[in-house]
């Protein structure tokens, strides 16, 4: 995670929609047999009396700005070639069918499951089944569902 002090915290109370701002106040690290372990204390406001009781469940909920910027997709629309360059294919126009074009992009992922790619606009259409199947140029169209014709 980094220095706990840099991310924001949010709580919440059981059956409660509105979030009370909480702030960093200390960690205790613990060093284990497996890893390192830590426990953080956040502070409410001074003057929140929101139904902040010794002993009260609250959810707390931490961001963290990562700095990474990029596009999520899932981890199905990259295609890789045997040097490992990573490529999706792209959309080309809104009509239908249209073609596709490859797209060289880098790929960022901690946990292998979560995918950022850097190298295509937000909001471009991009194949994310059978993407291994197609070759660049390739005319497609996109899925619309299951239709039944009678």
């Amino acid at each position: 995670m980094g220095d706990p002090s840099t991310a924001s915290y949010s709580g919440y109370l059981p059956g409660a929609d509105t979030p009370i701002p909480l702030r960093f106040a200390e960690f205790e690290a613990e060093t284990g047999g497996l890893g390192q372990n830590y426990v953080i204390s956040l502070a409410a406001p001074k003057d929140y009396a929101g139904g902040l009781t010794p002993g009260a469940s609250v959810t707390e909920e931490a961001t963290v700005s990562s700095g990474v910027t990029g596009v999520a997709l899932p981890p199905d629309a990259l295609v890789a070639d045997a040097d490992r360059r990573a490529w999706v294919f792209a959309l080309e126009t809104a009509a239908e069918p249209t073609s596709i074009r490859r797209v060289s992009v880098q790929v960022i992922s901690n946990s292998g499951r979560d995918i950022i790619v850097d190298g295509v606009e937000m909001g471009t259409e991009i194949v994310v089944a059978g993407a291994h199947l197609l070759s660049d140029g390739a005319a497609v169209k996109r899925w619309r569902g299951l239709i039944v014709e009678e």
